[in-house]
Parts: structure tokens; sequence; C-alpha cells
């Protein structure tokens, strides 16, 4: 397996989609009831564990029903999609960005892979296959793929000792290579031209997208005569270039 690019969101997932059914639930009940619903209210009537199985019987069916003090709360499929179209969207802009850094197009896929629970969700399948325009692959059991696939690159990446007889049969075929999915760096003190100010820079050394190992080398000099001390930070960043503070004159 060769890694040619990564992009994602750290924190988005199917945790966001329930907090978004949520928040609807509790709209369209403060609408029908005419009064708002306390947080106690919400917590033990629209708990995040039930709308979890409301939102998975909404990718079976084309609308879900709950009782909330008193009143009957009604949320169609579709409203759902509104409500989190916008997380859809940001995903599939990593999609069409990684693509882009690793220098492919749809054309050239042998196939996209579906995994985690929310690639149940259908409006999350629509958006795969207008993306890659092409039926996305769901053989595997998306609630566990990816912890099946972490354990197996856990013990690829243990070491032989650490695994039984049968794990290091398992592991025997494997070949992974790795690109660096953030870049790395250093704080380095950079003068503007024509002005006093010294600027405080992460200086990027290893840039996103490169193959592990690696290893660069850079000079660097003292930021004042006779210095005796060199203190060095080293940065990681999503970012190639990035200013963090003015801290000198």
């Amino acid at each position: 397996m060769e890694v040619l690019a990564h992009n994602g969101i750290a924190r988005l997932g199917g945790m966001d989609f329930d907090q978004r059914l949520q928040n609807l639930f509790k709209a369209k009940y403060e609408e029908k009831a005419g009064c708002a619903l306390d947080a106690e209210s919400l917590v033990q009537t629209i708990d995040l564990v039930k709308v979890e199985e409301q939102k998975r019987s909404l990718t079976r069916r084309d609308y879900t029903r709950i009782f909330v003090a008193g009143h009957t709360v009604k949320v169609t499929r579709q409203e759902f999609e509104e409500v989190i179209h916008d997380l859809v969207a940001q995903a599939e802009v990593c999609c069409e960005t990684v693509m882009e850094d690793a220098g492919i197009t749809p054309g050239t896929l042998n196939g996209v892979i579906l995994a985690g629970g929310s690639t149940r969700v259908p409006l999350v399948k629509r958006s795969v296959q207008e993306v890659f325009r092409r039926e996305p692959i769901a053989k595997a059991n998306v609630d566990e793929v990816i912890a099946l696939g972490a354990a197996v690159y856990a013990g690829f990446r243990a070491g032989r000792e650490a695994l039984s007889p049968l794990q290091r049969v398992s592991i025997s075929p494997m070949e992974f290579q790795e690109v660096t999915s953030k870049c790395f760096g250093t704080f380095t003190l950079s003068r503007q031209e024509l002005e006093e100010e010294i600027e405080l820079v992460n200086d990027v050394l290893i840039e996103s997208g490169e193959q592990i190992p690696c290893e660069k080398t850079k000079t660097y000099s003292t930021a004042v005569d006779d210095q005796t001390v060199v203190r060095c930070r080293l940065t990681e960043s999503g970012d190639k270039k990035r200013e963090i503070s003015t801290s000198w004159k």
C-alpha cells in the first residue's frame, strides 16, 4: 500500500450529524409547542443516544417521529439533509483537495471505499458518488473497518518481536509506503526589509506529502553577535508557511 496524499477534518463526524438532528428536533418542538425546551428536558427527551437511533432510521425511511414533552415531532430525511448539507460540503472539498494533491482525477481511480458509520447516510453516499463519479464500495462492515485497519497497521509498525507467530504471518506480505500528513519545521526570527520589526515565523523544512522516512537539513545563523545558546522548537502545522507573531523590535 502506498499513501499518495492525506486530507480531512479532524473533528467532523457522526456526532456532528447527531447534534444537528437534535437541534432540529428541538426547533420543531418549540415551534409546535410555542415554548422553549430547557436543557434538562432536552437531555431527558432528545438525548444523543435516541437521536442517533433516529438518524439511523432516516437512512432507511423518509421520515421519523419522536415524542417530546407531550408532543409528537416529525422530521423528514430531506429536512435532516438540509441541516447537515454544509458539513457534507466540507468533506467534498477535502476529497477534491486530496485528489489534486495526489495528482489524480476521478477517472484514474479503480474504486472508492466507504469507511465509518456516517457513510450510511444517503446524502453522504450521493455526495461521494458525485465527487468521484462512481458508485462507492461498501462491502466491508463500515462500523468496524477503520478499527480493524488500525489494528493491522499497529501490528505492522510494532515490530515482529512484539507479535505472536500467527500475527507475524498475517502481516508478512505487507508493504507500506507513507507520506507526511502535516508540515514540520521550526520557529525562526525573520527581519522584514526596510523595517525594524523582527517576526517569529514557522519555517517549514518537511512539507506535507513527503515520503516517510525523510530527512531535511538547513543551515541557520544566530540572531545576535556572541550568542551562546539556541532554543529550538519543532512545529507541526497544516499550513506550509504561517507567521506566528511579532515579538521583537
